[in-house]
């Protein structure tokens, strides 16, 4: 049996995806064991990036604070811009109101077409190509959905002129991350606002 790293589901041991969530993470995974420690970087080279610190998904320099996907920088905050930094638990969905409209509108058109194409196989009719793959918008707007969700760990960081969230995607060990927002402040002078639940240590894995 696999269990799945985000909910928690006893998944069969040749599952690739959770039945529940759809997540790919099994604990004992690499992306589990990425829970329990804080890759550091050396000093820079000539051809290197900054010293730095990452977490998960974000890693934090003295140039300012980045969101990863696999080693891939995804979103970049410069340090200057900075007002606060807010590390809250919840819904880590930039415009969650938009995303759940759009989400819904995908899945009900999605079913709209499901159904068209069924009517088409009983009763009959001229079958479009195109209109093969319009149910697969029920899966997208699924996982938009479900997006809105899942209770997340992430960094609200406001700026001068905007407000981001910077996700820590996985399971997050709470011990592990105060560590990390500690050595932030310390090397990189970063002040962090931290909701009470995380400061007590309360379970933080992302919930759906």
């Amino acid at each position: 049996m696999k269990t799945c790293a985000y909910c928690g589901l006893e998944n069969s041991a040749v599952a690739e995806s959770c039945d529940r969530c759809g997540q790919s993470d099994f604990k004992g995974s690499d992306r589990d064991a990425q829970a329990a420690k804080i890759l550091r970087s050396g000093p820079a080279g000539p051809h290197q990036l900054p010293p730095h610190i990452r977490y998960l998904t974000v890693e934090i320099s003295e140039k300012g604070i980045s969101e990863l996907d696999r080693s891939t920088r995804v979103v970049f905050i410069p340090k200057a811009e900075i007002v606060r930094v807010q590390v809250a638990y919840g819904c880590a969905s930039e415009s969650p109101g938009l995303q759940s409209l759009v989400g819904a509108g995908l899945v009900c058109l999605g079913f709209v077409s499901l159904v068209g194409i069924c009517r088409i196989f009983i009763h009959g009719g001229r079958l479009f190509k195109l209109s093969l793959g319009l149910p697969l918008l029920i899966v997208v707007g699924g996982w938009l959905r479900r997006e809105v969700v899942t209770k997340q760990v992430y960094l609200l960081v406001v700026t001068h002129a905007e407000t981001r969230k910077i996700v820590l995607r996985g399971p997050v060990e709470s011990k592990v991350l105060a560590d990390f927002l500690q050595e932030a402040k310390r090397d990189f002078g970063f002040d962090f606002e931290v909701d009470e639940p995380l400061a007590r240590g309360e379970p933080t894995r992302p919930m759906g």
